[in-house]
């Protein structure tokens, strides 16, 4: 196939994995790169060969050669420029947390109509082991669902020489903290593997700013959580246990766990362990005995999860296959995020309509 001739909008940290992920990529043409910032602009687009480098985004809309855009922004930006991209005809790749709020994702929705949009959010399923994982899921081999357990305690990594970005833990600019920055990750990579089958109903959450003997951990005019806690109630029982922290007074620990009446996976996501990355399987047999069976068991390259969502983009672009995270997918999480920060700011459970 040919390649999708693509546009990378915004230079910082992670357009810069964008450009290393467009250019090793067979399916992609990195065509353009464009930033405000002309320094950051011409400095990516010369060190990655990019056809043509701009500082606005109205050169990308009417530069015809560019098929496919990826918005590697802060959120507060993304929603207007995404429908912007929408309505001159480009498919799009937005980077996650997929919006602010539920409303802006259905804007989105609105505005598609026949072009791919797909969600960054789905960088942790990129790896192939995972389609295998899915399949044995959806065959029944856990029985009933009934719990889904989510943890991940990132550790401080120790003294910081610069200061933290206004954008990271801003629910103006970001649309939270870290239940956006990472919980969304947890959201994709769980409901992913359950084929996207859920139905939450009714949301119970607590979060909390960052500690305030931990000043240069966040920005100053930070008004978002470094920790939260959530309840997620489901139909036919199932329930979505997820806590998310950092910058806090716990050990770093990652747990995730499937549990239905049959048996239970406990798997990893690559980014916070080292080794071989392993999925078992627990199964409780007639006589109450558990047994264990490893399903996977491998060493995976961390960088194929960044490499994954340009690359799925671009052939949905050319196969018109289904991206592996939808809009359709991002609304569900952010009715989920929404109902989070509903709950902790009202101090109640939330019905997710």
């Amino acid at each position: 196939m040919e390649p999708v001739r693509i546009a990378i909008v915004g230079c910082g940290v992670i357009g810069k994995i964008h450009a290393q992920c467009c250019v090793k990529a067979d399916n992609i043409t990195l065509q353009a790169v464009c930033d405000v910032n002309k320094q950051q602009a011409d400095k990516l687009g010369k060190e990655h060969a990019a056809n043509k480098i701009y500082n606005d985004l109205d050169d990308v809309l009417n530069d015809d050669q560019v098929e496919g855009v990826i918005l590697a922004l802060p959120a507060n930006l993304r929603a207007k420029l995404a429908v912007r991209v929408l309505k001159a005809g480009k498919h799009l790749l937005t980077e996650k947390p997929v919006a602010r709020y539920e409303a802006q994702v259905q804007q989105l929705i609105d505005n598609r109509g026949d072009l791919t949009v797909a969600v960054c959010s789905s960088r942790y399923r990129s790896f192939a082991f995972l389609e295998k994982i899915r399949d044995f899921i959806a065959a029944g081999n856990l029985g009933q669902l009934r719990v889904v357990h989510i943890r991940g305690i990132i550790q401080d990594s120790g003294p910081r020489d610069s200061d933290p970005p206004i954008w990271r833990v801003s629910h103006k600019l970001n649309g939270g903290g870290i239940f956006v920055n990472w919980g969304c990750y947890d959201l994709d990579y769980m409901l992913g593997l359950l084929s996207w089958n859920i139905k939450p109903k009714t949301v119970l959450a607590q979060t909390w700013q960052c500690a305030p003997q931990l000043p240069m951990r966040v920005h100053e005019t930070s008004d978002a959580e470094t920790h939260a806690l959530a309840l997620i109630q489901c139909d036919e029982g199932m329930v979505i246990q997820i806590e998310r922290a950092e910058f806090a007074a716990i050990k770093g620990e990652t747990t995730w766990q499937i549990i239905g009446s049959k048996g239970s996976l406990r798997l990893q996501m690559t980014h916070f362990h080292d080794g071989p990355t392993e999925i078992f399987f627990d199964k409780i047999n007639p006589d109450s005995k558990l047994t264990t069976q490893t399903l996977f068991s491998q060493n995976v390259d961390e960088g194929d999860a960044h490499d994954g969502p340009p690359v799925d983009f671009a052939n949905a672009i050319r196969t018109g296959s289904t991206p592996r995270t939808s809009l359709e997918n991002g609304l569900l999480m952010q009715k989920i995020t929404d109902a989070v920060y509903l709950s902790a700011k009202e101090q109640r459970a939330v019905v997710i309509g």
